[in-house]
């Protein structure tokens, strides 16, 4: 099961918030942080979402412009992607 434990360090003020934050897997804790400065009226949806987005790691998929491509058997590869291109 995975847990999410958010919690307010009680150092804020009434427009932004200081958190504290656990991400487990069952009982083992896998990764921990916190976000300083969150904006109160943004809302816990996106307090949650800058959690995530910090722990997210690019895939070439996700950043490839096919710039460099290689020719092999009259097909042109991206030697990032590894994707086929018309």
């Amino acid at each position: 099961m995975l847990t999410i434990r958010i919690t307010n360090d009680g150092e804020g003020t009434d427009e932004s918030a200081n958190y504290r934050y656990f991400v487990f897997v069952n009982q083992n804790e896998i990764e921990h942080g916190t976000i300083q400065g969150h904006n109160r009226k943004d809302g816990w949806a996106v307090l949650v979402k800058s959690i995530a987005e910090r722990h997210i790691t690019q895939r070439a998929a996700d950043v490839c412009p096919h710039t460099y491509v290689t020719v092999v058997n009259r097909r042109r590869i991206c030697n990032s992607c590894g994707n086929t291109l018309e």
